[in-house]
């Protein structure tokens, strides 16, 4: 059986992302078998479906969706670790608008971006379709 075959094997598609079905290790992280070695499986997705990851370079593969078990290669990006915590400390929104004082909105102690709210509302009010 290649690769992808076994690979696939691992995952099922629910609500647009792709969740592994085996059994996480590493703080929450799905694990796969990858030349010679058990790697995260979102790492070695965003490599047989996106391209080559530099380790000694610094690379790291972010979780854009924020899940731990997805493996869906557009939730995946190749970053450094500068990068992923700038997610981490919430410097961009899910879907990965920059959280600038511009682009803010509190509601509460609610850091919001305005740009996702205009999208929320262009669709509830049939501006742009719903995806």
């Amino acid at each position: 059986m290649d690769i992808i075959t076994r690979f696939v094997n691992k995952v099922e598609c629910v609500d647009g992302h792709w969740m592994w079905t085996a059994p996480p290790k590493g703080g929450g992280y799905g694990q796969f078998w990858y030349e010679d070695r058990m790697r995260p499986a979102h790492v070695v997705s965003y490599i047989l479906f996106v391209g080559p990851v530099d380790f000694s370079n610094g690379d790291i593969v972010h979780h854009r969706c924020r899940i731990k078990l997805c493996v869906r290669p557009m939730c995946l990006e190749k970053t450094d670790h500068k990068g992923n915590m700038a997610y981490e400390r919430k410097e961009f929104c899910i879907r990965g608008h920059a959280m600038t004082e511009d682009n803010i909105y509190m509601n509460g102690w609610a850091r919001v971006c305005r740009k996702c709210i205009k999208i929320r509302d262009d669709m509830q009010h049939g501006r742009i379709p719903r995806t």
